[in-house]
């Protein structure tokens, strides 16, 4: 089977940001505001394994908002 392409430098750099600004670990971060296994985020983090879309989109927002959304929070809708 082919191997998932890898992240760019500057997705990963994103997410560590995320990470770092949340004030959360790697493991608090993956379970609780992406609902994913740690081992899953620390191979992004890596580069080993290509950050989907809709994680991007969220630490992209994320990014814009300066701190993580609530786990179980909605984007409020107008």
């Amino acid at each position: 089977m082919p191997e998932a392409p890898a992240s760019r430098p500057e997705e990963i750099a994103l997410l560590r940001a995320c990470i770092q600004r949340s004030g959360l670990s790697i493991r608090e971060y993956a379970q609780t505001v992406l609902i994913r296994a740690p081992r899953t985020l620390e191979r992004w983090l890596a580069g080993q394994r290509q950050i989907p879309k809709a994680v991007l989109d969220l630490i992209t927002r994320q990014a814009g908002d300066g701190h993580p959304m609530p786990t179980g929070s909605e984007p409020e809708r107008s």
